[in-house]
């Protein structure tokens, strides 16, 4: 029989997923202390109470499933990083370099210190091959980068540096080279050296003990797409994982708890004709902009001879989902074979950021 409470509640511990608390009226166990409560076992809560173990359990559910996707994306992206990282340690040059060559010079820009002047050249990638030589009368120092044009607006560009080791650098592009030629104010041309890092040749004057260390160019970064094998892991979270999580909690509380969608990769998703209604016044709420992050039905209706709580919270998709739910064309051949091979009726799959992927569906028996 359906149990009422109507005396003071206490409370007991239900596990609704791994690691989730719940708090649940007490109530009796099934004969011969079995944790599955059926129809007859099921306690009947108030609509508060409902509303708040619903919102819990989805709340908990939805963190696990946040938390085993991060782990399974990061898995793959972890083996392929140990890959990377072994290549850049072959040897301290790669660490050095942006491993592409440069084409032109970019910009040259110069920075006072104490007792030095560092002029730095700065190109569109990794500076070759280049030369240096000492002239007098006046007091020049040439340098030569090979195989590389400039940027600069006109053929010859002065530039002033005004230091007490330098006045300006002219710079020269030629046939396979660009020329720099550093004008000293003094008799001799100061003390001086070189580093080449990283899209920058940077020429110090004046303190030998000075060491100028060029800012560093690095290629813009890009999100990089995780391999096939981080997918399959992501996938298998949502197959299996998240699956197990409600059953769990469906196990343990009477309750249901179940992923619902419009466009079922798994047939067990498939909504019934109330939640059916509220995906599509959730796609309706995308389409208008009014759909947030904070967006819940909650009702209380009559069916199947009782009263129940239906809460429902919408899913969208975020970044990491399109991996296998976005475009065919960007989802990996390994990953779309594998689900051609084990969801041969998917229809998963075409959606962009944003879009409404399905929801998390409770449905509590209430007074």
């Amino acid at each position: 029989m359906i149990r009422h409470i109507t005396a003071p509640i206490n409370t007991t511990i239900i596990t609704a997923v791994a690691a989730i608390v719940l708090a649940l009226p007490v109530y009796s166990l099934a004969a011969g202390g079995s944790s599955y409560y059926g129809e007859e076992d099921l306690v009947i809560l108030s609509e508060a109470k409902a509303t708040e173990v619903a919102t819990r359990a989805v709340e908990e559910l939805l963190k696990n499933s946040k938390e085993k996707l991060t782990r399974a994306l990061a898995s793959g992206k972890a083996s392929e990083e140990a890959k990377i990282s072994k290549a850049a340690a072959t040897t301290k040059k790669k660490e050095e370099t942006l491993g592409y060559q440069a084409t032109k010079i970019t910009s040259i820009a110069s920075k006072n210190h104490h007792r030095a002047t560092a002029v730095t050249i700065s190109a569109d990638g990794d500076i070759g091959e280049y030369d240096s030589f000492v002239l007098d009368s006046p007091a020049r120092l040439v340098v030569d980068v090979w195989d590389i044009g400039s940027e600069l607006s006109s053929r010859t560009v002065s530039i002033d540096i005004d230091s007490e080791y330098v006045e300006k650098v002219r710079v020269g592009t030629h046939p396979g080279k660009v020329r720099l030629v550093f004008d000293s104010p003094l008799a001799t041309i100061p003390k001086h050296s070189f580093s080449n890092s990283r899209g920058a040749l940077v020429v110090t004057f004046g303190n030998a003990d000075y060491e100028y260390k060029a800012k560093e160019i690095k290629k813009p970064k890009k999100d990089k797409a995780p391999s096939s094998a981080a997918i399959l892991n992501a996938i298998s979270v949502c197959s299996k994982d998240a699956p197990n999580m409600t059953k769990k909690f469906t196990d343990e509380t009477g309750y249901r708890l179940k992923r619902v969608s419009l466009k079922m990769r798994n047939p067990e998703n498939k909504p019934d004709h109330y939640e059916r209604r509220v995906l599509r016044d959730f796609e309706r709420l995308k389409k208008k902009g009014l759909l947030k992050g904070t967006t819940i039905h909650k009702r209380v209706v009559d069916e199947d001879g009782g009263r129940y709580l239906r809460y429902i919270k919408p899913l969208v998709i975020h970044k990491p989902c399109l991996n296998c739910h976005g475009r065919a064309s960007n989802i990996p051949v390994e990953v779309r074979k594998f689900i051609s091979k084990n969801y041969p009726d998917d229809k998963a799959t075409g959606y962009r950021l944003g879009d409404v992927r399905g929801a998390v569906s409770v449905r509590i028996p209430v007074k």
